[in-house]
């Protein structure tokens, strides 16, 4: 099939790839969306089965090092179905549950693979592509998800309404399942994998500048996530908006998140280093904006669509966690994504804080602001007192 094709290999791996970053999208952005349905399909409140949704980032968090390492001297192909297998028999079995807490574990479950998958995905680019093509490659396999965001409404208003929300699960899961048949044609382009054992890649932890990547992956994230997720009382109660404007909010945040990963992809491979800092600074003027904006109901729409380009940091964070990792970029790139869902779980975490102190919803901006100077004074810590003892980069 694609073997056969005139399609470059590399070209159809990475495609396949996003493909794959899609459906881990609509796994993790589904289940946010259509909480009402399945509270009222559980016997539940959208406000006791809201924590369902984080669960699946706790599985990213915490599943993702672990099988990283046991990942790192895998055939791709053979890791790649694997985890593939595992996102099938996480998504099937949600569309089977029967409870809250059934749900609960099983979304834990289902996102244990995510950010290997990712992860490797990174590495397999580095591979197989010269190096001013990889902040681009990554760039365009993590639009994957932001294509996600930007269809998981119309998708779930149809299975929501016309079909049981049990249906997009088993479509998903399906998806999988033709990602495995895909990516089985591709066996002879795959790179090998390192031949550095799990124990070995460890060694990477030594290296002060992943640390740092990794810190500011979980701080600048968090950020983003402190505001994201509380979209709906800023649109309904800042914004004056009706919720039947929540569907094109969440449109407008899923285009600028793909422009946000295109456009961070091509500067990554002009120069990492200094795309991180800018994105950095871009990132804060960002939050800065989105709160003059949101009160102003017509301008709300550009403020979540210039929230959503936040992820023009995310291609150079992957790219350098890498870079600094050597021969333990494996673990490095797994563990990077899972430093960012930590982030996604505790951006909302923190943000509620100050909304139960009665600080109301306007000081989850201030949140986000506070974090994003906090992410520069990171940055400029590692950039005087770590990166001058690295070669200069090219």
């Amino acid at each position: 099939m694609l073997a056969n094709s005139k399609i470059p290999p590399e070209l159809a791996v990475v495609l396949i790839l996003t493909f794959g970053a899609f459906s881990l999208g609509m796994a993790e952005f589904t289940t946010i969306w259509l909480l009402p349905e399945m509270a009222n399909s559980l016997d539940t409140t959208t406000a006791k089965i809201g924590p369902a949704a984080s669960f699946y980032a706790l599985g990213v968090v915490f599943g993702t090092p672990i099988l990283a390492l046991f990942g790192t001297t895998m055939p791709r192909q053979k890791l790649l179905t694997y985890l593939l297998l595992w996102c099938f028999a996480g998504n099937l079995a949600t569309s089977f549950v029967s409870s809250y807490e059934q749900l609960k574990w099983v979304r834990f479950f289902s996102g244990v693979p995510h950010g290997v998958f990712l992860g490797i995905s990174g590495v397999i680019f580095a591979q197989m592509l010269p190096s001013h093509q990889l902040g681009k490659a990554i760039g365009v396999l993590m639009a994957g998800i932001g294509v996600a965001l930007l269809l998981i409404v119309p998708l779930t208003t149809y299975f929501g309404e016309i079909q049981d929300w049990r249906a997009i699960f088993r479509v998903v899961a399906l998806m999988d399942l033709l990602i495995i048949i895909l990516l089985h044609d591709l066996i002879p382009v795959l790179p090998k994998p390192t031949t550095n054992a799990g124990w070995q890649e460890l060694k990477t932890l030594r290296n002060p500048l992943l640390w740092w990547v990794l810190a500011l992956s979980t701080t600048a994230i968090c950020g983003r996530m402190a505001i994201f997720a509380y979209a709906a009382p800023l649109v309904t109660e800042i914004a004056m908006l009706p919720t039947s404007k929540l569907p094109l909010i969440v449109i407008c945040g899923g285009i600028g998140t793909v422009v946000g990963f295109l456009l961070g992809g091509y500067f990554a491979d002009k120069h990492a280093l200094k795309t991180l800092c800018y994105s950095l600074v871009w990132c804060l003027l960002v939050m800065i904006a989105f709160q003059i904006l949101i009160p102003h109901a017509m301008l709300s729409y550009l403020a979540f669509f210039l929230l959503g380009t936040f992820t023009i940091i995310v291609p150079a964070l992957q790219v350098l966690s890498m870079r600094y990792a050597a021969k333990g970029c494996t673990f490095a790139s797994c563990l990077n994504h899972s430093a960012m869902n930590a982030a996604n779980a505790a951006g909302p975490i923190l943000a509620g804080l100050f909304i139960g102190a009665g600080y109301g919803w306007m000081s989850v901006t201030w949140v986000g602001i506070i974090i994003g100077i906090w992410a520069l004074v990171i940055y400029a810590f590692g950039h005087f007192m770590l990166v001058p003892k690295i070669p200069s980069e090219t």
